[in-house]
């Protein structure tokens, strides 16, 4: 709570602001205590709600105005307005500081070594979104991509699938039958399947043959590492005395 006293000068008004970022704080049940209190102590209260998405102020004050016609109470009113929600057009009218801190980090990592860094954006649960609004994120993507240099690929959808994995810490590359799932497997899974593929083969892992290969080794070296060595190891065996 930020409080601003009027110091003194005549025709200033005292303000108290309520934010948090986090919704269900108590910041409406305070405000309209925090206004009763000073009408009720004669003073003149206007308050306005900032958040113009829930209203919750709003509504507190509107329920408030309802009773009072409902039971002829004269109970105090603050002059109260709403700020109106702004008209979301999605076009992009700059860059976020992450954005330009993986831009500065690509820079400096090809003035390193000379190595470039492939910055890939996956868009999340267009599934959400109406056919309207994906064709303007998909566009304000575009645009961004010409100016900072990344890829926009589609990511997952908004499936039940995926909440189902969490709890089992699953995963839709696992066997997808009822020994490892706990339930008999859907359309849901086998398209999830799909989707996970579809966005690996986007991000372009070393996911091939040559990469799995290179695993294998990586792996059996790891197996080895605490092994002792043995002679034949160091020395090829035509060396060897017979």
């Amino acid at each position: 709570m930020l409080v601003q006293t009027s110091q003194g000068q005549s025709g200033s008004a005292h303000v108290v602001v309520l934010g948090n970022e986090k919704g269900g704080s108590g910041k409406s049940t305070t405000a309209l205590h925090v206004a009763v209190a000073l009408m009720k102590a004669g003073q003149r209260v206007a308050t306005i709600d900032l958040d113009c998405r829930q209203q919750s102020f709003t509504r507190y004050i509107n329920n408030r105005r309802a009773w009072a016609r409902r039971t002829g109470l004269d109970l105090e009113v603050p002059v109260h307005c709403c700020i109106k929600l702004g008209d979301t057009t999605y076009s992009v009218i700059g860059e976020s500081h992450y954005a330009e801190m993986v831009r500065d980090t690509r820079r400096k990592r090809r003035q390193l070594d000379g190595a470039s860094c492939d910055w890939i954006v996956v868009r999340n649960r267009l599934s959400m979104l109406g056919s309207r609004n994906k064709q303007l994120v998909a566009d304000g993507l575009n645009d961004l991509s010409l100016r900072l240099g990344f890829r926009a690929i589609d990511g997952f959808a908004e499936r039940v699938v995926y909440r189902e994995f969490f709890p089992r810490g699953l995963t839709a590359l696992d066997n997808l039958d009822e020994a490892t799932l706990g339930t008999r497997p859907s359309m849901g899974h086998l398209t999830a399947r799909e989707e996970v593929t579809s966005l690996l083969r986007q991000l372009k892992l070393p996911l091939d043959e040559r990469g799995r290969r290179r695993a294998a080794n990586r792996a059996e070296w790891f197996n080895q590492v605490d092994k002792p060595l043995e002679l034949h190891d160091i020395i090829a065996p035509e060396t060897l005395p017979a």
